[in-house]
Parts: C-alpha cells; sequence; structure tokens
C-alpha cells in the first residue's frame, strides 16, 4: 500500500515538472553604454513583477563571477535586475536564472569589460501578457487609421512595454509603425514652415499618404498643392514664353525661368534652353551708350549712359558753347557769350526687337534734372566823365555776368543696327528741355526750350 502510495506521489511529482509553466530568455538588442573601468560588465535582466526572480552562477563571491545584485527598478508591470560581474572571471560560465513555478533559465555568459547586455525573461503563453500587448497595439492602429499620429504613438509604446511580446515578428511590426508614425510627424512638422514652396509641400504630404493612405486631411492638402504646384509651373512657363516671344524683358524672363527650374517642374530641358537664349538675346544689345550732342545754344556736347534691354539705368550729358574756351584763355575777349548745360537722369527701356537677320533695335525714353549758366563777357573797358568833363576809358567791373535757369528735360535714344555688326548699334538721341530762368529779365537771355539732337554708337 505505502508503495503504491509513493509512487503516485511520484508520478505526480513527474507531472507537475513536466506540465510546469515554461521562461524563456530573449536579447533586447538594445546599445547601453556602460563604464566598467575596463574589469566590470553588466547584465540587466527585464521580466514581469510577479516573477519572483533569484541569480546565481558556479562562482558566487567576490573572488567569483557574480560580483552584486544592484537594486531593482520597478516601472509599470516590470522589473528590471541589474547585475554586475567581473568580466575575465565570468566569461565562459553559466547565470542560472531560477523562478518559483517554472522552468530553471541557463544564460551562458560571454561578457567584455565595459559591455552591457540586456534581456527579457519572459512567458509567450502567458495569456494576461499577450493580452496586454494586443491590447494597447490594436488601440495604437485605430489612433494610426483615424490619423491621430500621436495617441498611437503612445499606444505602440505602451505595446511595447508590455512585459512580452506574442513574437519576435509582431515587435518588429510595432517598432516599424513607431518609426512610420514619427516619419510623418516630421513631414507635418516640416509643412508648417511658410517659406516652402508649392512643390515641397506636395512632396510632403504625398509622402505622408504613401504612409497611411486613409489619412483622408493629407490626401487633400496633397492634391491641393500638387494642383496650385502645377499651375504655378504652366504660369512660369506661360510668362517666360511670352517674354521670350516679346522680347522686351530681360530681367523678367530670367527670373521666370529660374523660378520654372528651382521649382523643380516638368520641362528642365526646355526652361534650361530657353535661359540659354535670353542670354544670348541680352548679349546682343550693347547697353553703353555714347553720342555727340547738337544743340543751336551749345554746339558741344557729349552724352553717356547705360541703356539696358531689360531694367533701368542712368546717363550724363553735358554741353557747351566752343565760345567758354575763348572766355578761360583770352582776357582781352570781348562781348562773349557762353552757355553750359549739365544734365542726368534714368534711362527707360520702350521697346527691343530682334531682327535675327542682323542685331536688334531699340527704343528707349530718358528724362531727368538739368542746370544751363550762362556766361556773358562784356566790354573790358567802358568810358566815365574825367576831372576835366572829358570821358575817359575805364575798366568794366561788370563784365561778367552769369544767368541760370533750371533746365529739366525729357527725350527718346533710338539704337539701329550696324551693318555687318551683330553685337553694335548706331544711337540717335533727341532731348527736349525746358529751361525756368531764376531770374525774370532772364527769361528772354536763356529762352523757354531748346532742342538737342545726337548721334553715337555703342559698345
Amino acid at each position: 500500500m505505502k508503495r503504491n502510495i509513493f509512487i503516485l506521489v511520484f508520478l505526480l511529482l513527474c507531472g507537475l515538472s513536466v506540465f510546469a509553466q515554461k521562461l524563456s530568455i530573449r536579447d533586447s538588442g538594445e546599445m547601453i553604454a556602460y563604464n566598467g573601468e575596463g574589469k566590470y560588465s553588466i547584465i540587466i535582466i527585464v521580466a514581469n513583477d510577479t516573477y519572483k526572480l533569484t541569480f546565481s552562477t558556479s562562482q558566487d563571491g567576490p573572488d567569483g563571477s557574480l560580483i552584486e545584485s544592484e537594486g531593482q527598478v520597478v516601472t509599470g508591470n516590470q522589473i528590471a535586475y541589474t547585475l554586475t560581474f567581473e568580466s575575465e572571471a565570468s566569461y565562459g560560465s553559466t547565470l542560472k536564472i531560477e523562478c518559483p513555478g517554472y522552468n530553471l533559465l541557463d544564460l551562458p555568459i560571454r561578457l567584455s569589460p565595459n559591455q552591457a547586455i540586456k534581456y527579457y525573461v519572459e512567458d509567450p503563453e502567458d495569456p494576461e501578457t499577450k493580452e496586454c500587448s494586443e491590447k494597447h497595439w490594436l488601440i495604437g492602429e485605430k489612433y494610426y487609421l483615424a490619423s491621430n499620429y500621436v495617441r498611437a504613438k503612445d499606444a505602440y509604446e505602451e505595446s511595447l512595454n508590455c512585459w512580452s511580446l506574442s513574437s519576435k515578428i509582431r515587435k518588429d511590426e510595432i517598432e516599424k509603425r513607431i518609426a512610420d508614425v514619427d516619419l510623418i510627424l516630421h513631414y507635418m512638422k516640416e509643412s508648417a514652415n511658410i517659406n516652402l514652396n508649392y512643390r515641397e509641400l506636395y512632396t510632403n504630404y504625398a509622402a505622408i499618404v504613401e504612409l497611411n493612405e486613409y489619412d483622408v486631411n493629407a490626401k487633400k492638402k496633397r492634391d491641393e498643392y500638387g494642383e496650385a504646384y502645377a499651375n504655378q509651373c504652366t504660369s512660369l512657363k506661360t510668362i517666360a514664353t511670352t517674354l521670350l516671344m516679346e522680347k522686351k524683358d530681360v530681367e523678367k524672363a530670367t527670373t521666370a525661368l529660374n523660378k520654372y527650374i528651382e521649382g523643380g517642374c516638368g520641362e528642365i530641358d526646355w526652361a534650361t534652353s530657353k535661359l540659354e537664349e535670353v542670354k544670348r538675346w541680352k548679349k546682343q544689345f550693347s547697353r553703353h551708350t555714347l553720342t555727340y550732342e547738337y544743340a543751336k545754344e551749345a554746339s558741344l556736347g557729349l552724352s553717356t549712359g547705360n541703356y539696358n534691354v531689360g531694367r533701368s539705368s542712368g546717363y550724363f550729358t553735358l554741353r557747351m558753347d566752343p565760345d567758354i574756351f575763348k572766355a578761360f584763355r583770352m582776357e582781352d575777349a570781348d562781348t562773349l557769350q557762353a552757355e553750359v548745360n549739365v544734365s542726368f537722369g534714368f534711362t527707360i527701356p520702350l521697346f527691343s526687337h530682334d531682327l535675327k537677320s542682323s542685331s536688334n533695335v531699340g527704343l528707349w525714353l530718358f528724362l531727368g534734372p538739368g542746370m544751363t549758366m550762362l556766361t556773358k563777357i562784356g566790354e573790358k573797358y567802358v568810358t566815365a566823365p574825367g576831372d576835366d568833363g572829358d570821358q575817359m576809358p575805364i575798366e568794366n567791373t561788370e563784365r561778367y555776368k552769369y544767368h541760370f535757369a533750371a533746365s529739366p528735360e525729357a527725350g527718346l535714344l533710338f539704337k539701329i543696327p550696324i551693318p555687318g555688326s551683330q553685337h553694335h548699334q548706331i544711337a540717335l538721341r533727341y532731348t527736349f528741355q525746358y529751361r525756368y530762368a531764376f531770374k525774370k529779365e532772364d527769361v528772354d537771355l536763356i529762352g523757354k526750350t531748346s532742342n538737342v539732337f545726337g548721334i553715337g554708337f555703342t559698345f
């Protein structure tokens, strides 16, 4: 009878050992920084806080491999054990992990100095832990499909924090989802930058839709910015094409083509070739112009200035009567009248055209302020009554007289090709000048208007 009872107890104990729950251990794969002074290493064991784990090695003690089991850190339903080892003594030994009601775990120790390894001890078949991971995973999926990315990430991280996962595949799946959420949040933050153009915004939202095809708002934004981007490219091409046909604004044509290229619009080769065409066309006009200026009052004059195709520039003109030189070098000269005129202002392009067969033609408006000075030299001597009553010659103290007028002006400059030249033109210039004498008595002397004609060339 006693023998039979012993056999039954033995069989019962064997059955319990056979059907005891089984723990498993897995490497977390995390990189952990640790300074072991070139001598020590650590192993971190993470498990459910309901497991009562104990650790031992074949050589415990100050001269063995396991130096100490440091403090336990509890986070949620997890508990982390930190075990410190003397690297050389522990290498090749075995860490034994025991838990009541579970199988014994043997972990081979292969530690190098300053190395830290983290392991998870878990029961993959534990319904409670499987439910924890799966529950938060499903919550994360719900928020992800609803495009609530912040809450989705929180739920995925909660799923990872459950002390056990049903499989490595699910762990990889959750980590992939977290990486996708981080990328989406990055694109959303970047898209809030007001300096982004339509192309960059379209690219960002298209990337979000690629990661989450159920994001309705991202799809809407992608389509809106995609349409705006396409319209912008079309508009830039239309503007550039029109300006190229008219050939009247080099700067605007260049700007439109550069924006087309920088925006990544479709026909980059077309835009690049047209940009080269604009550069060649721009070179066909020599902008600097020098003309000889003639007016009845001042027959000797020069005007110099820049007459650009695409933008305004400036000019300067000096005209004078050749008699002014006589006044400077001949003190005895009598009754001379010489005019000096200075003016400056802006040149404004009105029209330009490529003749193709030779060079280009163009028309510019110019206008600006000016100043006129009239120098009048009278007789050196005048007569005055002497002591004896006779008329005696005396030096004329008012011999030199100066008269001034403000002289605003406006005019046109026309460039025509020089036969046989592809880059230079003949310049014809006409100026109308209105004069405001500073003194009323000088109006008739200086005159109210003046017409000036000029001819020169560009270079």
